[in-house]
């Protein structure tokens, strides 16, 4: 399934810059490829390089399936300097990412990533301007609406007020100016979409869902240690710690349908017992819709092995 799709750059560049104090460094870097979307089996990813020669710097955003929070990472030599976990990372509508944790990524060097970045500025602003804020994006996304919840509907109102990503550590500032994401994200969108139907779910019954599945009261001890307790050996013997992620599709009567090792770190002799204990032991309340009806689902889990 895995393609790749170049998306050329559309609409004009608009924004308000904020403002910037005058013993700031500020720095501007353009784009220097298209956007390019990448049709994973796990995943979808837009990817895009900024600068040149020596100076290029990566970005990229990540969704492992219909939600509106994502991942995200930007990795350069040449701004390494705000590379830092303690940096901020904003957009220009106000949303951002926390949990910033530094790294490498390949020939661009020194990164920053983030498993938990948003577009909903409500998420950054503080509690006296979420009001004014919310006012703002209903007026833009649905005139109509009496009301919206904080992340789902206030997320699409937000594309096309973001036009660059700004990452700041102390005086230093670093701006991707990105352009519009409309037509960027509506490509990321579609190949969610397609991707989920791969799984064997329906992308409009993910999208309808008012309450995500929930794991049974024992599942830590039913589920969790008996995957733990069968850590491969070469890794306990050479004391190599790893991060276990896996994809569960959850049925309407909450047992695990199907599963899916989506990303294996550092330890490579799993094989794939993971998943024979979900599907065994594992039991969920299924997730409902706004009729509480329930419907198939999709839950992610990452199971962390760690040396004491």
């Amino acid at each position: 399934m895995k393609r790749i799709i170049l998306i050329a750059a559309v609409g004009s560049l608009i924004t308000s810059n904020p403002a910037v104090g005058k013993d700031s460094q500020l720095r501007v870097l353009k784009p220097s490829t298209p956007w390019n979307l990448n049709y994973g089996t796990n995943s979808c990813r837009l990817a895009r390089v900024f600068g040149s020669g020596d100076e290029q710097v990566a970005f990229y955003i990540e969704k492992y399936g219909i939600s509106s929070d994502f991942t995200l990472l930007i990795a350069g030599k040449s701004i390494s300097s705000v590379l830092d976990p303690s940096a901020k990372l904003r957009f220009s509508n106000g949303g951002g990412a926390t949990n910033l944790t530094g790294g490498d990524f390949g020939t661009f060097g020194p990164s920053l990533f983030s498993t938990s970045a948003t577009l909903n500025p409500a998420t950054f602003a503080k509690q006296e301007d979420r009001a004014k804020l919310r006012r703002l994006m209903r007026s833009t996304y649905s005139k109509d609406a009496e009301s919206l919840p904080d992340d789902e509907d206030l997320a699409p109102a937000a594309l096309h007020q973001i036009t660059w990503v700004e990452l700041l550590r102390g005086k230093r500032t670093v701006r991707l100016m990105t352009g519009p994401w409309d037509a960027t994200m509506a490509a990321m969108d579609k190949c969610v979409d397609d991707l989920v139907r791969t799984w064997g779910v329906d992308p409009a019954e993910l999208k309808s869902i008012k309450s995500g599945p929930t794991p049974s009261d024992n599942f830590r001890i039913s589920v969790v240690r008996r995957i733990i307790d069968h850590y491969p050996h070469a890794a306990v013997s050479n004391h190599t710690e790893a991060n276990l992620s896996a994809r569960l599709t959850i049925d309407t009567k909450g047992h695990v349908e199907a599963c899916e090792l989506t990303d294996i770190t550092d330890a490579k002799d799993f094989d794939d017992y993971p998943c024979e204990v979900f599907k065994k032991y594992g039991q969920f309340s299924p997730a409902v819709d706004a009729n509480g009806n329930a419907v198939k689902s999709i839950y992610r889990t990452k199971i962390l092995y760690r040396f004491g």
